[in-house]
């Protein structure tokens, strides 16, 4: 209990500033706010709960797939090894939506002609947490979609897609999201 409550204050307090909390050169390159969402997405990986039957055994790594521009996957790959809830993170980057097989965590970058619709009906989304930095991306069937308000990172959440995904969402991540859709 005391450790989730540490993670949502981690969390509370990387929403409140939206500081970059990774930062390599690959990080530094991508620019912007893709450092941030970076971080972002580890803190959201803490904060979900897949079945054990999405993963071959007990030591299977959580499989990040991404979906972006080189200097978004490069910012990303720094997640690779970290570890969350006893699982090492294995990053890979994608460009089709048949690679994304055997995917836990799908971050969906919007540039550099991704075409996130194509990812979001390609093949069974079970257990696949789905991320994306379009606006419309949790209106549009996304899971959690990162939104610009006032400058700072802000995020939403698609409920219904998390739950049919087979997924849960800790109360506290709900709590944090600028809007959660059923």
């Amino acid at each position: 209990m005391r450790r989730t409550r540490v993670a949502a204050t981690a969390l509370a307090v990387l929403f409140a500033a939206s500081a970059p909390l990774v930062g390599d050169a690959a990080a530094e390159d991508a620019g912007g706010d893709v450092p941030v969402k970076v971080a972002f997405v580890y803190h959201f990986i803490k904060f979900v709960e897949w079945p054990a039957s999405a993963f071959a055994d007990e030591t299977a790594p959580l499989v990040l797939a991404v979906a972006g521009t080189d200097a978004q996957a490069g910012a990303c790959a720094q997640l690779a090894g970290r570890s969350v809830k006893g699982r090492t993170i294995e990053v890979r980057r994608v460009s089709r939506p048949p690679e994304v097989a055997g995917a836990h965590v799908l971050l969906l970058w919007s540039a550099d002609g991704v075409r996130v619709a194509e990812f979001l009906r390609a093949g069974p989304t079970a257990h696949r947490l789905t991320i994306g930095d379009d606006v419309e991306f949790a209106r549009g069937g996304g899971m959690i979609g990162f939104v610009t308000v006032e400058q700072r990172v802000r995020f939403e959440i698609h409920l219904g897609a998390v739950r049919r995904a087979g997924l849960k969402l800790s109360s506290q991540l709900l709590k944090l999201a600028r809007t959660v859709v059923e």
